[in-house]
């Protein structure tokens, strides 16, 4: 029965967004870190403390 809801559910969003239940998915998109982000992102959360 949770199969017949999952497929139910997928096609459902499916139709509703205009996507294609079988429609390929586009590669993950690399995202690299920014350490001096992540430094200035601890600092300021220190300094409000």
């Amino acid at each position: 029965m949770a199969v017949d809801f999952s497929t139910r559910v997928a096609s459902i969003v499916s139709s509703s967004i205009g996507v294609a239940v079988d429609a390929p998915l586009e590669p993950e998109i690399e995202v690299q870190d920014d350490a001096e982000d992540m430094d200035a992102e601890e600092s300021t959360d220190k300094d409000e403390v």
